[in-house]
């Protein structure tokens, strides 16, 4: 989990000022800061290191590679194979997006083109927020966030990132198949009625390398 302080839309404009002196006060190198629409000032308030969050990129001149792109427009969504080329990272904010698309029926479909740009350009990629603080529609997010590939997800709020800590992961049985799939032979072979081959080793062996001590790995019935 990190921090984003938050200079655009988490932050009304009259409070702006203040919030440039508390990034100022308390903002650390590892923090994420998410510039508004005075980038130049909100940049110059962030603390050297930090990593700048740019929303709406719409070209890939508007990011560098040590800066994180939010693809939340129409024209960002053409061009995101281009961003991800020079950018640091890739967020999709779904809900700017669906705005400007005038639909929710979208949002799958931008979030696959956002994933496949970030992984040919070998980016890390992470999903939107969910919007919502029913329980229900935030686990249903963080179980697609991780089932689609996402490396992690955006949060706006504590009950959020817990749930997204706890669901946008494998569960224990899915943990449990990529151990059995490591305890065959590594060329072609038949595992509990599937066929398994080398990609499907390799997808095990880094699904392991990365989770496997996760805490909060959930039983089968969980």
């Amino acid at each position: 989990l990190r921090v984003v302080f938050d200079l655009e839309d988490g932050c009304p404009p009259a409070e702006r000022k203040a919030g440039r002196e508390n990034v100022r006060r308390f903002g650390a190198p590892h923090d994420l800061y998410r510039v508004g629409e005075e980038a130049q000032v909100d940049f110059d308030s962030v603390p050297a290191g930090g990593t700048i969050i740019i929303p709406k990129v719409e070209h890939p001149h508007f990011v560098g590679p040590k800066g994180i792109a939010v693809i939340e427009t129409a024209i960002g969504l053409e061009r995101v194979g281009e961003i991800a080329q020079r950018a640091g990272a890739l967020i999709i904010g779904l809900a700017d997006l669906s705005t400007e698309l005038r639909s929710d029926a979208y949002n799958d479909y931008a979030r696959h083109r956002v994933l496949v740009a970030g992984r040919a350009a070998k980016k890390p990629v992470y999903d939107s927020p969910t919007g919502s603080l029913e329980p229900g529609s935030i686990i249903n997010h963080a179980r697609s966030t991780y089932l689609m590939g996402f490396d992690g997800m955006a949060v706006l709020h504590p009950l959020e990132a817990k749930l997204a800590y706890e669901y946008a992961a494998p569960t224990r049985a899915e943990l449990d198949r990529c151990r059995t799939i490591l305890d065959g032979v590594e060329d072609v072979h038949l595992n509990r009625g599937q066929m398994v081959g080398p990609p499907h080793v390799k997808r095990a062996k880094a699904t392991l390398a990365r989770w496997a001590n996760h805490p909060n790995a959930r039983s089968p019935e969980g």
